[in-house]
């Protein structure tokens, strides 16, 4: 295997280990929490949410069958009746807004990503690394048949409502991505 493969994967299931240790808590697995964050405020089709997550058909039927049967996630037949579309149940959004709160809002996942990004060394931008990382990785993809989502979004710590208040401030209300 070429060596920037394995590293990739390497850095794949490291990602994947970090998340699942982060979400325990929550009871959620990265995966579940992407779906959840994919399926939005207002929610989503089935076939939207795999398009956006780039899943295969049955990978998010079995997710959504999951979150069904956990009470976090209602799906119903569109009007069509060969669309099924989902929505957060009140204890799917509750839960959601408590891991993103806890694990996104408050800067956790993106500053220890911008710590391995600048190896030790505080002179590094991790802007500027992330976006290289980032670029790197999409080039990768398309140039090996898989584009990425174009409205993906990249987390920064100016996002966060914890970077956003002053001691003594009111916080803005947290807004989850995709969910408008």
């Amino acid at each position: 295997m070429d060596a920037v493969f394995l590293s990739v994967k390497q850095a794949h299931l490291a990602a994947g280990h970090f998340g699942r240790r982060v979400l325990a808590r929550f009871a959620l697995t990265p995966a579940r929490f992407d779906l959840l964050v994919a399926i939005g405020f207002w929610g989503k089709t089935q076939r939207e949410v795999r398009r956006l997550l780039g899943l295969a058909r049955s990978t998010v039927s079995e997710l959504v069958d999951v979150l069904v049967g956990c009470g976090l996630v209602r799906r119903s037949r569109a009007t069509d009746r060969r669309t099924w579309h989902l929505r957060w149940t009140a204890r799917g959004r509750e839960l959601l807004e408590r891991a993103y709160d806890e694990c996104i809002n408050d800067g956790f996942v993106s500053l220890s990503i911008d710590r391995v990004l600048a190896c030790g060394q505080p002179e590094i931008d991790t802007d500027a690394a992330r976006f290289s990382l980032i670029e790197t990785l999409r080039a990768l993809a398309v140039a090996f048949g898989r584009g990425l989502p174009p409205d993906l979004y990249c987390w920064h710590p100016d996002d966060y409502v914890g970077a956003l208040t002053r001691p003594g401030e009111d916080a803005p209300e947290p807004e989850v991505p995709f969910a408008t």
